[in-house]
């Protein structure tokens, strides 16, 4: 709580960690006084019977989805694929990307005077998290948080997307975690 209480106006507070990190009843309590902080939260302390008084002070809420993208659960197969390799003592044949299927959109080329604007824009088309947060808070009371997890929509990795260009705005995208090329 004494941590929370000395974050400055205006601070933005995302949660994608792992496990019970931010007193959720703390920052209820310190939103309920008025504190002026932007909550993103995607992790929950008491999973998954969370504090759903909080939503109503967060921006943005998912259901700890990380992990669930295709590549990350072809990732998960592919490790088990290795080690089942591995004690049979064959040669895996397989690579991640025979696990997946082609995503919709595989490259963008971007002008020069792309904008920090045309980033979200472009981050949006691979993932958006105001559908999470939509869902979340349509269905958390009538499904569950567990259920919203377990059938959590297929969605992919911004890896999937090559990003063509020169402009300022490609090592921001780099550090996103698109690929890139000139």
């Amino acid at each position: 709580k004494v941590r929370l209480n000395a974050l400055k106006p205006g601070t933005t507070i995302i949660n994608a960690s792992r496990g019970d990190v931010i007193d959720n009843s703390a920052l209820l309590d310190l939103m309920e006084a008025g504190a002026d902080l932007d909550l993103v939260l995607d992790v929950w302390e008491n999973e998954p019977n969370i504090l759903t008084d909080l939503l109503a002070h967060v921006r943005y809420a998912s259901v700890h989805i990380a992990g669930h993208t295709l590549e990350g659960k072809a990732r998960g197969t592919q490790m088990l694929y290795q080690k089942l390799c591995e004690l049979k003592g064959v040669e895996a044949s397989k690579s991640l990307t025979d696990f997946l299927p082609v995503p919709a959109i595989t490259q963008v080329a971007i002008a020069e005077s792309f904008t920090e604007q045309d980033i979200a824009r472009l981050v949006h088309t691979i993932y958006d998290v105001r559908r999470d947060d939509g869902i979340l808070l349509r269905h958390l009371e009538s499904d569950g948080f567990d259920s919203l997890r377990k059938n959590y929509p297929v969605r992919r990795e911004f890896s999937t997307l090559t990003v063509k260009g020169d402009g300022s705005q490609l090592a921001a995208l780099g550090q996103l975690g698109f690929k890139l090329t000139n």
